[in-house]
């Protein structure tokens, strides 16, 4: 079953399509975040391996993951990511608390210096929104080598 939503801002619009889920995904701990990336993500047209991959995952209120947004798509070791460009999918789609996520190429999982302030500056922007923030995850993920991640929330940045 498919829904077609359309919001019109003057000149913008923004479409998306959602699919029912017949068994939602719980994403209330990194590890299913994680599970969420492999299943969803990374098998998606829109994932480059070689590439930094920048998404949000939109939750309901019972942490059901209803889908998530391309945020940006950088080179090898960055990609730019800006609190709009982050909030803008989240607050449009209606979402209760939302997560971020992206991944190394390399599969070292160290947040940059970069990492930390834009994990810092999304959380304080959410919380004037009143949106929450549930994670940031960065997946370490090399072709032929098992995943691995480091999560904000699990390390008490968030």
């Amino acid at each position: 079953m498919q829904r077609k939503v359309r919001y019109s801002f003057g000149q913008f619009t923004i479409q998306s399509v959602r699919e029912h889920v017949l068994d939602p995904v719980v994403c209330n701990a990194p590890d299913r975040l994680m599970k969420y990336w492999i299943d969803h993500i990374e098998t998606s047209p829109l994932h480059q391996p070689d590439k930094e991959l920048f998404a949000v995952v939109l939750f309901n209120t019972k942490i059901e993951a209803v889908g998530w947004h391309l945020v940006s798509l950088g080179s090898l070791n960055e990609t730019c990511a800006h609190p709009r460009e982050i909030l803008r999918p989240v607050i449009v789609g209606a979402a209760y608390a939302f997560a971020m996520m992206h991944n190394h190429p390399s599969g070292c999982t160290d947040p940059s210096d970069a990492d930390r302030r834009m994990t810092r500056r999304v959380r304080e922007a959410s919380e004037i929104i009143g949106i929450n923030l549930m994670d940031h995850v960065i997946v370490g993920a090399r072709p032929g080598m098992p995943h691995s991640y480091f999560s904000f929330r699990e390390v008490g940045l968030i």
